[in-house]
């Protein structure tokens, strides 16, 4: 009998009331050649601005080169009545090639849901908050 194997979500991004655009500080997962399947991101969004206007985009970023930061995952755009939510990522390691190459800089566009599979060493997230808005969330990983 297949024992079931437990995993330990690890913390890319701790709980906190943000409400300017930012980055989250590195933080190391695993090393690229231990990921098997890929990397779950879940946020877990506990407190959201009232206005419909008010919007969170919120980014996972992967570093390769030790130097720059590379947009690999961009979560469903939340808004600020939309309550409190936990929405889940999945970068797989097995995705289609046809995003990776094609851009690599911090500022490059990434649709909603949209995910590149690019594995680094260290990873952190950055959000971008417009309108006058204060949102509160947290970001773990899960290595599998």
């Amino acid at each position: 009998m297949e024992v079931k194997k437990v995993f330990d979500w690890a913390e890319v991004l701790a709980s906190g009331a943000r409400s300017i655009t930012g980055a989250g500080s590195a933080a190391r997962l695993a090393e690229p050649s231990q990921i098997l399947n890929g990397i779950a991101f879940q946020v877990d969004l506990t407190a959201a601005a009232t206005g419909a206007t008010d919007t969170l985009d919120l980014y996972i970023e992967t570093m390769m080169d030790g130097v720059n930061w590379n947009r690999i995952a961009h979560f469903t755009q939340m808004v600020g009545n939309g309550g409190a939510k936990r929405v889940v990522i999945v970068v797989p390691v097995l995705a289609s090639l046809v995003t990776l190459g094609q851009q690599n800089e911090e500022t490059d566009a990434l649709a909603e849901g949209e995910v590149r599979s690019m594995f680094g060493d260290q990873y952190r997230a950055s959000w971008d908050i417009s309108g006058l808005a204060e949102f509160t969330f947290s970001v773990k990983a899960l290595v599998f």
